[in-house]
């Protein structure tokens, strides 16, 4: 019997950022569930607690920090790690950090997503 991890992606369209995600979720046993509207990611998360948010900063822009901080003022998701994909700058500029979150300036390749997406579901 192999439990699920659930990921909960609020990505864009973009098609290299979705082939990279959808490439990573098929190597582990994850459930990834994709959505591209904000307003449909905090639907679910009353519906579901999942144990990754993997969140692309452009689709989030221009409201992405105060996003990020209503998804952290729910309860349930206080200590859910996050992984910030797209950020414009370093995460020690960003004030948006949670305990375990990794933020990627850039998404270049499966193997830098894969790591991260593994340290944080240890």
């Amino acid at each position: 019997h192999v439990s699920l991890k659930v990921i909960l992606a609020v990505l864009s369209q973009e098609e290299s950022v979705s082939e990279l995600v959808q490439t990573i979720a098929g190597r582990g046993s994850y459930l990834t569930i994709f959505v591209n509207d904000c307003l449909r990611a905090l639907e679910l998360t009353r519906e579901i607690v999942p144990d990754l948010l993997l969140l692309d900063y452009k689709l989030l822009h221009p409201h992405g920090i105060a996003f990020i901080q209503q998804l952290r003022s729910h309860k349930a998701l206080t200590n859910v790690p996050a992984l910030v994909i797209n950020t414009p700058t370093p995460s020690h500029e960003l004030p948006i950090g949670g305990l375990h979150d990794i933020y990627l300036t850039k998404l270049s390749n499966t193997d830098e997503l894969a790591s991260a997406v593994q340290s944080l579901m240890a």
